[in-house]
């Protein structure tokens, strides 16, 4: 039928710049992210929305004295669009 759910997920590299006072962490980290949707297909247009988990954790040691910086920067998205096929 026309309508298509689908599932996925997988791991990737996340570029992450923080600021927190005079503290500045950029660096890049590991994470995950897992996700579903739904795509309904309209002849060769297909319209499509999906939610999308991404779990980033930073750590990183700053200051003088090498403290342990510990953030979480996940977060979660919906997104819609449209498909065209040509």
């Amino acid at each position: 039928g026309p309508f298509t759910p689908y599932r996925g997920g997988g791991t990737g590299v996340h570029f992450v710049r923080t600021e927190a006072g005079a503290v500045v962490v950029s660096d890049t980290f590991m994470g995950y992210h897992v996700g579903a949707g739904l795509q309904v297909a309209l002849g060769r247009v297909a319209l499509f929305g999906e939610y999308r988990y991404m779990g980033v954790k930073i750590h990183a040691d700053v200051g003088p004295n090498a403290s342990r910086l510990s953030l979480d920067a996940s977060g979660s998205n919906l997104r819609a669009g449209l498909t065209l096929w040509f």
